[in-house]
């Protein structure tokens, strides 16, 4: 009587799916204890992408990759040592200062819609239009709440990543000293098979990745660096923090400087109504230059999406993944986008 055997390949693809299953239960488990273990890591990968260019153009110069490294890292000290020398005694005291303060600007915004809501009941309007009218007044006053307290929340959590952040430079050396040799073993897990198409796939998605990251992190810092000279000539308190935080959401396409803009304008409007005015003046002048003169038409040029697909994208990416989201989602759909290329490609 013949026995039945099971298939090996049978075993070898179950035990495959199991692993697969419990591995996914556990990071789903443990995503948060994860994610704190990855940041470090995760946030060196990407600097060594962003900085491993210009590692290999020194190579190609006849610069060691070493050497290159330590030059780059002496740069960025010396720029860290300026910031910390000049910017950070100024960041501190107007972050103190904001910290302590910030009850009293959120009384003052609640006192200034009541007084509007006042206003608005004693005048001859119709209920509908002053009921529509004050209800907006009270989701603008919840809006800038909330808003301040995630930039708060943001800030605080930043400086409590003090030892993960301490490893990046550390992770960042070694990472940017065997980048080529990272990118090789990668290589060498493709199958053989499919090697060549993937590569090429990578080769596309980083020229339309790479750029556009590093495009917009040069233009945040031109942005920031306008916004607070600009703030600092109309004395606006705590120009260097509302700066800091337009050229982070500069990098948001249409809507960052709108986000960026709401506490220079909030700020301004608590010190006199005509400060309000010259901010949005200001903050317009600075987004006509930087889009007009500095950038024509970055976004489209750099990843090639339809306006209404970053605005959708945008949208995604804000819904699901917060801030993160909206500052990737722009690379991300143009990368995914490579991708379908390739695949029509080779289906048609």
């Amino acid at each position: 009587m013949m026995k039945n055997h099971i298939p090996r390949a049978f075993i070898i693809r179950a035990i495959i799916i199991l692993m697969l299953f419990l591995l996914f239960f556990l990071v789903f488990k443990y995503w948060g204890k994860i994610t704190k273990i990855a940041y470090p890591f995760l946030v060196s990968l990407f600097l060594a992408y962003l900085l491993n260019p210009a590692v290999c153009y020194m190579e190609r110069k006849g610069i060691k990759r070493i050497l290159g490294i330590w030059i780059i890292f002496i740069f960025f000290i010396g720029i860290l040592f300026s910031i910390c020398f000049f910017l950070l005694p100024i960041l501190v005291r107007d972050m103190g200062k904001l910290i302590n303060i910030l009850p009293q600007y959120t009384e003052e915004i609640r006192e200034n819609v009541g007084y509007i809501q006042k206003v608005y009941s004693r005048s001859g309007l119709p209920d509908g239009i002053k009921n529509v009218l004050v209800g907006n007044i009270n989701k603008l006053q919840n809006v800038i709440a909330v808003y301040l307290g995630k930039v708060m929340t943001f800030i605080m959590s930043t400086l409590s990543k003090i030892f993960s952040i301490a490893l990046i430079p550390v992770l960042l050396y070694y990472f940017l000293k065997d980048f080529m040799k990272i990118i090789h073993g990668i290589k060498m897990i493709i199958p053989k098979k499919y090697r060549t198409r993937i590569v090429n796939i990578c080769i596309n998605i980083d020229e339309v990745f790479g750029d556009y990251i590093r495009t917009q992190l040069i233009l945040s810092l031109i942005v920031a660096a306008m916004t607070t000279v600009s703030l600092m000539l109309l004395r606006i308190n705590f120009a260097l923090i509302i700066g800091i935080i337009n050229g982070i959401t500069n990098i948001i396409p249409y809507f960052g400087p709108i986000i960026g803009g709401i506490p220079a304008v909030v700020l301004a409007l608590l010190q006199s109504p005509l400060k309000a005015v010259y901010t949005i003046i200001m903050l317009s002048v600075i987004q006509q230059v930087e889009s007009d003169i500095i950038c024509p038409r970055i976004t489209a040029d750099t990843v090639g999406l339809h306006p209404v697909t970053v605005m959708l994208s945008l949208l995604v990416g804000g819904e699901f993944f917060g801030m993160t989201g909206l500052i990737l989602a722009i690379p991300v759909v143009a990368a995914l986008k490579v991708i379908y290329k390739d695949v029509i490609k080779n289906l048609f």
